[in-house]
């Protein structure tokens, strides 16, 4: 099965964030905490109001007022998200069923920070609440920018709670502040606290006051990646045969692929049981790689889609078109609007997932990226790049 770390940052050691690092033009930088799509939220956000959200899966509820901004939530494969934002602050309120462990969820979210380089000096608080379920806390963080060394300092408010009824399953609501600002968002932060409740029985929490944050102990620790872009240049494709010199062979799963000479291989790793292969035309940006996958209720393609759904820089993801045959492959057309630096930039997303018929628990997939105003101009590049693909490794010498 994919990787399945606990949160959304989870999704860092998949193949897809390979294919989002390989659309940079230069080394991707990760997501500032408030990301800089806040700045600049577009149409694509429903306009300031009050509003209520229930999981469908979970149901948990959370209210709030008409300060705050709503995403379009979620619910993919067990995983329930919502988004809400307002100038200086995020809240991301997630539910889904993690992996047994011993760690409690607030450890898990704090591991989690704990374990990338791009954040430091990890400060955590733990705070009682009236129910022993329910866990609240702050995490200190300092955040680096990989582009220019400059550091920041945030506050994340969380508070977690197993789901009732349902094993392994969480939930935990992340408030994301700027450490400087805390003291003027704390209002709004316990507001937003209160108005959350497991189900109709459960009691809530009661809020805290955010916690000055403590003098910080170096460590290391996690984050999304972003990805830095350019706008390419368009380019039509050329009708180019592969040459013998453009043909892969995974060297953990067998299956091989071959393109055309329009295409340039960007990267090539194997690790861990993940084969990846990228390419890059000028116009648009493809990732191909393998891993082991345990079929389930949620197809490679709805996995996909929802890692990206799942990271801070992409909102609007849909599905707009999907198909699955009778051998098990399955293709889908995403668009989405991905984020830089305040500026919403809409790209489509080409996905295509094949079962192995030499391994059933291993898949191969071909992602395939392109900004939408050049999305008609790359279409059949796009198809001969998909039609290169053979499960079998048939192409193989």
């Amino acid at each position: 099965m994919l990787p399945m770390r606990r949160f959304s940052v989870f999704i860092v050691a998949t193949g897809l964030i390979m294919l989002a690092m390989s659309i940079a033009t230069s080394a991707a930088t990760p997501a500032e905490p408030l990301a800089s799509k806040h700045t600049n939220p577009g149409s694509n956000l429903a306009a300031q109001q009050a509003g209520t959200y229930t999981s469908p899966d979970y149901g948990y509820s959370l209210s709030w007022d008409a300060t705050w901004q709503a995403d379009e939530p979620t619910a993919l494969g067990g995983r329930n998200f919502l988004r809400l934002r307002q100038e200086g602050l995020k809240a991301e309120l997630i539910g889904e069923v993690l992996e047994p462990t011993e760690d409690t969820c607030f450890e898990a979210i704090a591991d989690d920070y704990d374990s990338n380089p791009s954040y430091s000096e990890v400060v955590t608080t733990v705070t009682e609440t009236s129910d022993e379920n329910v866990i609240t806390g702050t995490i200190a963080i300092v955040y680096t920018s990989q582009s220019d060394s400059s550091t920041t300092d945030y506050v994340i408010e969380i508070l977690c709670a197993p789901i009732p009824d349902t094993p392994n399953a969480v939930v935990m609501l992340k408030q994301t502040v700027l450490a400087s600002d805390l003291a003027a968002h704390a209002e709004t932060i316990e507001d937003l606290r209160a108005g959350f409740a497991l189900n109709e029985e459960t009691d809530q929490p009661e809020p805290i006051s955010p916690t000055p944050t403590p003098t910080p102990t170096p460590t290391m620790t996690p984050t999304v990646l972003a990805v830095e872009i350019t706008t390419p240049t368009p380019a039509l494709p050329t009708a180019e045969a592969a040459s013998p010199s453009n043909r892969y062979v995974s060297p953990s799963y067998g299956f091989s692929f071959t393109w055309d000479d329009s295409w340039q291989v960007t990267d090539e790793t194997s690790e861990n049981g993940l084969d990846i292969l990228s390419l890059d035309n000028g116009s648009a940006f493809a990732s191909l790689y393998g891993e082991s996958w345990v079929p389930g209720s949620v197809t490679c393609v709805e996995w996909n889609v929802q890692a990206f759904a799942a990271l801070d820089v992409y909102t609007d993801v849909e599905i707009v078109d999907s198909t699955t045959s009778a051998d098990g492959r399955s293709t889908a057309v995403v668009t989405l609007t991905f984020w830089d630096n305040g500026n919403a930039v809409p790209f489509t997303l080409h996905l295509h997932c094949s079962p192995l018929p030499t391994n059933s628990n291993a898949v191969v997939t071909l992602a395939i990226f392109v900004q939408t105003d050049l999305a008609a101009a790359q279409e059949s590049a796009i198809a001969a790049l998909i039609a290169g693909v053979d499960p079998a490794g048939a192409d193989a010498d």
